[in-house]
């Protein structure tokens, strides 16, 4: 049953690859700086705000961008090859949960799928699994390193652990907790393992080269704009987050808290020589230092999502050792001893209940198969392209249009702050903002009108697409200091 599962998840994946979710701002924030690494032989960027960062890119933790750098060295520089790591790392994520909970938990195949199951149709988990996110690399990670952590002689875990301390500031304390184990197990005397440890970290610092001064700078903007601010943000992180991004699958705030509880409950019963070898040790840090620290965001609950099922799994490992002996617990019994066809119809029933926002969301994207098509827009591009050099402002799709092209850069129109007007380059805009709203601007070309969605598949989102944009020209100060003015952004952005 796994496989036909992991099969059909694959195959949708791929199916909607450059489709679902379209270009958006999170990916091309990532891969701009790759981009023009390529490009101009610079790593930098000017659509992030930061310090400096458009002359040194240190912004975000360079797991991401090393993966993409030594991924489009040798693979196009395209929407699908660009997020096709993503879902591979994603798909392995999946396959090494499913053999943990089966083997290393020995739970019944059928629990284990329907843990599994619970994970990969999440919705912070589906939505962030192809799209370019962190998240999806730290969820392997994760699993990986837990996967291996009893292993004798694996060296896995140390370097899961070297690469998620790449990976992004929050996650620290869990390589704190990975560092103490290692240092508790004499693991430091062998020195092979050491050395893995210290190589991708070192290779990186080689890399970047960074400047000591801009790193601390950059970083601690990027954390500002994503630090906690009081209590009430603490039961947003707990509760009010969920609301109504989860309307649709509303058992998982209740599963989260649930798991907080039984991870407490787990940490107090395990030694404290152990402790650092306990999944319930990282998720307690995890929340903490994450509920007290930053503000509550959607986008990193997959990796909260990937605690609380193990953390699940880990009790019913306990309660399912006791059925095993005693064979009283009803729950179980059904799952281990009634015919094949009863677990089938409870399994599809629960299966059906928790992933109707996945088949959902891949419903529309295959209805607006042709509205979500990349080439819309490259086509639009390059029937308008200038011979000087020039700026695409808006739609992150643009940035994938011009990824090898020399003459083009990328703007985000709500970061202008390394932006100045020039002359001698023509500027672009490419947004959903009606003529109406910016009558200050050229109006060049726009996209055909979007389809309307069926009135069943519309309380699943906005499903944006590649209709319906504009393409306006920028032609002078004017209207430049116009289009960027405060008011002006606050009211076609909402920033």
């Amino acid at each position: 049953m796994f496989s036909w599962v992991w099969i059909a998840y694959t195959i949708l994946g791929l199916l909607n690859l450059t489709h679902l979710p379209i270009a958006w701002t999170d990916e091309i924030q990532h891969l701009d700086p790759v981009f023009n690494y390529f490009k101009f032989g610079k790593y930098a960027s000017k659509i992030w705000p930061n310090p400096n960062a458009n002359n040194h890119f240190l912004s975000y933790p360079p797991l991401i961008g090393n993966l993409l750098i030594s991924w489009l060295t040798i693979f196009p520089k395209t929407i699908f090859f660009a997020r096709l790591p993503f879902l591979i790392f994603h798909l392995a994520t999946i396959f090494l949960l499913y053999r943990y909970l089966k083997n290393n938990l020995n739970l019944f195949k059928t629990i284990a799928l329907l843990l599994t199951c619970l994970f990969i149709f999440d919705k912070s988990v589906f939505e962030i699994s192809r799209s370019g996110r962190v998240e999806t690399l730290i969820n392997f990670l994760l699993i990986l390193y837990f996967s291996n952590l009893h292993k004798k002689d694996s060296y896995l875990p140390i370097f899961a652990l070297s690469l998620l301390a790449l990976s992004h500031l929050y996650i620290w304390p869990l390589v704190l907790i990975g560092i103490d184990r290692f240092i508790s197990q004499k693991q430091y005397k062998n020195p092979l393992q050491i050395t893995i440890f210290f190589i991708p970290i070192l290779l990186t610092f080689a890399l970047l080269q960074p400047n000591l001064i801009d790193l601390k700078t950059q970083l601690l903007f990027q954390t500002a704009k994503h630090q906690s601010s009081g209590l009430h943000a603490i039961l947003d992180f707990f509760w009010l987050k969920f609301w109504p991004y989860y309307l649709e699958q509303p058992i998982v705030p209740f599963l989260y808290i649930s798991a907080i509880f039984l991870a407490i409950k787990q940490l107090y019963r395990t030694p404290n020589k152990e402790k650092s070898s306990s999944i319930a040790a990282y998720f307690i840090i995890l929340i903490l230092s994450q509920a007290i620290l930053l503000t509550p965001q959607m986008r990193y609950h997959s990796v909260h999502m990937l605690f609380s099922i193990l953390i699940l799994a880990k009790e019913i490992e306990q309660v399912q050792k006791q059925t095993t002996a005693k064979q009283t617990h009803k729950l179980f019994f059904l799952f281990t001893n009634q015919k094949s066809w009863v677990k089938s119809i409870l399994f599809a029933t629960c299966l059906l209940l928790f992933s109707i926002g996945f088949l959902a969301r891949h419903t529309i994207a295959l209805l607006q198969y042709s509205e979500r098509n990349p080439e819309i827009i490259q086509s639009l591009l390059n029937k308008h392209q200038p011979k000087n050099q020039w700026v695409i402002f808006g739609e992150p799709i643009a940035d994938y249009c011009i990824a090898t092209n020399k003459n083009a850069e990328f703007g985000l129109e709500f970061y202008p702050e390394h932006w100045q007007f020039q002359p001698n380059k023509t500027y672009f805009l490419l947004h959903r903002t009606k003529p109406n709203a910016l009558p200050f601007l050229e109006i060049i070309d726009s996209t055909t009108s979007p389809q309307p969605l069926p009135k069943l598949l519309k309380p699943m989102g906005k499903a944006h697409t590649y209709h319906g944009l504009y393409l306006y020209k920028i032609n002078n100060q004017t209207a430049w200091n116009l289009f960027f003015s405060k008011e002006n952004l606050q009211k076609i952005t909402g920033k």
